[in-house]
């Protein structure tokens, strides 16, 4: 980023070089000017484009989620420069396997059904501008399992043993 600070004046003759810098946002027009006292001005101007850096955010409904169940997320990115944003959506940190438009942002709330835990990244890049990521995960919880014994056949007057287990797939 360019940073604000004075006019520098450099004098070595027979030049005098002078600059100014600052920090625009949008586009901003540089002039540099070379000026030799015999000679006269010189001049060269550019524009610079600034674009600004995301926030961007990303987030659950539910944070954990039974196995086979759904759940939705959402996310915001501002500011967006029209034309020059890049979105992303993916289960990777960069990735866009769910998602990706150089022009278009995703419509949220999204639904997602993951078959295990899963981390979600929404990355959107304004420009030439490095992407800002932002993260979720859901946590799928996995059905629970429950078994019992098939005792042999008693008596009235009897007793047995069931043999209970449970655990999860």
């Amino acid at each position: 980023s360019l940073t604000l600070r004075q006019s520098l004046t450099y004098t070595n003759t027979p030049f005098t070089v002078s600059s100014t810098y600052v920090n625009p946002n949008g586009v901003t027009n540089y002039t540099y000017t070379v000026t030799s006292a015999p000679c006269g001005a010189v001049t060269a101007t550019t524009a610079v484009t600034v674009h600004p850096v995301p926030t961007v955010t990303l987030t659950g409904a539910n944070a954990s989620i039974c196995v086979g169940s759904s759940t939705t997320i959402s996310g915001t990115a501002t500011p967006v420069v029209s034309g020059t944003t890049t979105y992303m959506i993916g289960t990777t940190s960069g990735g866009s396997d769910i998602y990706a438009s150089s022009t278009t942002a995703p419509t949220f709330p999204l639904t997602v059904t993951p078959a295990t835990t899963t981390t979600y990244y929404y990355s959107v890049s304004n420009g030439a501008c490095s992407p800002v990521i932002a993260s979720v995960t859901v946590v799928v919880i996995p059905q629970p399992t429950a078994t019992i014994s098939s005792p042999t056949p008693i008596c009235a007057t009897s007793s047995t043993v069931l043999t209970l287990s449970s655990g999860s797939t």
